[in-house]
């Protein structure tokens, strides 16, 4: 459900730790984003203080700060999202209006048959998934004691120079943007200004961040200038990008996928055969499409995320696979949508 999350050893890494820092201290964390960090120590008595500029984000951290959520429906898309505007209560049930949302926005108002299913099939479940939804975050039992819209640039600026700071920062151009684009498109709310991070303030954030006597940051990029402060190398699967993990104090991790693996009997479609007869779809195990991928992906493809961005709470559409009268077999990714 949580968007961008990171993967689950940092997050195992991040309890750990934390676990060294002073008990009940005041814990910053900007750059929130999806509250992976808040989450993962929302046990350990600390008092949590979180910023960002997102509007995905700041849905969800005004409603852990018990404060108005601040977003509406923009006037031009009534016609095509009226049927959720009654979902929009300035609290938890907008919160689960902006996570469903980041699932079929981007398919309002595009053409295809697919973009069509997709909407039509969250307009026709919408009650039974936003109920869903909103019980589903109130029994989270993630709690913030602050939660402020602002660039990480100024809001560093105010946290005190004792205190720990955990971060992962969008080194990245365009990331935030471009992630919750369909949101910004048919949602107002009183979004902040502010200027993407040059290689200037990567400097300058990284040295707030790590100015301080207890902090913890992680990055998709190597950062030389951090090299005595590695304290560990995630690389979660085999296809995904390595994590770079600094810290001012930690225990040294490496971690290196394991992959499942499982057999698949079926004949494979070769050079020149053809499909005939009636198809029909059957649902691959996860092991099997891993060897299916692992065997026929083009090496030379670049790493990069899972689908679904490695987020334990995104549901993954499950493996298919084309079968007919000679069961032959072909690899894909399926959806559901009605």
């Amino acid at each position: 459900m949580f968007q961008g999350t990171i993967p689950g050893p940092m997050r195992s890494i991040v309890r750990e730790t934390a676990s060294q820092w002073p008990s009940g201290a005041e814990v910053y964390v900007p750059c929130c984003g999806n509250f992976t960090i808040e989450r993962s120590v929302a046990d350990m008595g600390f008092g949590l203080h979180s910023s960002d500029v997102s509007i995905y984000t700041s849905a969800v951290g005004r409603w852990l700060t018990r404060q108005p959520v601040g977003i509406q429906l923009r006037e031009e898309s009534r016609d095509e999202l009226g049927w959720l505007a009654d979902s929009l209560d300035d609290g938890v049930g907008t919160v689960a209006a902006m996570m469903l949302g980041t699932r079929f926005l981007a398919s309002v108002g595009r053409e295809g048959l697919w973009h069509e299913r997709v909407v039509r099939s969250y307009r026709e479940q919408w009650k039974a998934k936003h109920a869903e939804t909103v019980e589903w975050l109130s029994g989270s039992g993630v709690e913030l004691a602050s939660y402020q819209v602002e660039d990480v640039r100024s809001w560093l600026q105010k946290v005190p120079g004792d205190a720990p700071v955990c971060s992962f920062p969008p080194f990245y151009g365009g990331g935030y943007e471009k992630l919750y684009e369909p949101l910004e498109a048919h949602f107002t709310w009183d979004a902040p200004q502010y200027e993407p991070l040059s290689d200037d303030d990567v400097v300058s954030v990284l040295g707030a961040i790590t100015d301080r006597p207890y902090w913890l940051t992680a990055s998709n990029h190597h950062v030389p200038e951090l090299n005595e402060y590695l304290r560990g190398v995630i690389k979660a699967t085999p296809r995904a990008a390595p994590f770079y993990v600094y810290a001012s104090e930690a225990r040294t991790r490496i971690v290196a996928p394991r992959q499942a693996i499982e057999p698949v009997k079926a004949p494979r479609l070769r050079q020149g055969d053809e499909l005939v007869g009636p198809l029909r779809l059957s649902l691959l195990k996860p092991g099997q499409f891993n060897a299916l991928r692992s065997r026929y992906l083009n090496p030379k493809i670049a790493p990069g995320a899972e689908p679904g961005g490695g987020g334990e709470g995104r549901r993954r559409a499950g493996a298919w696979c084309v079968r007919h009268g000679s069961e032959h077999v072909h690899a894909g990714r399926g959806l559901r949508a009605q």
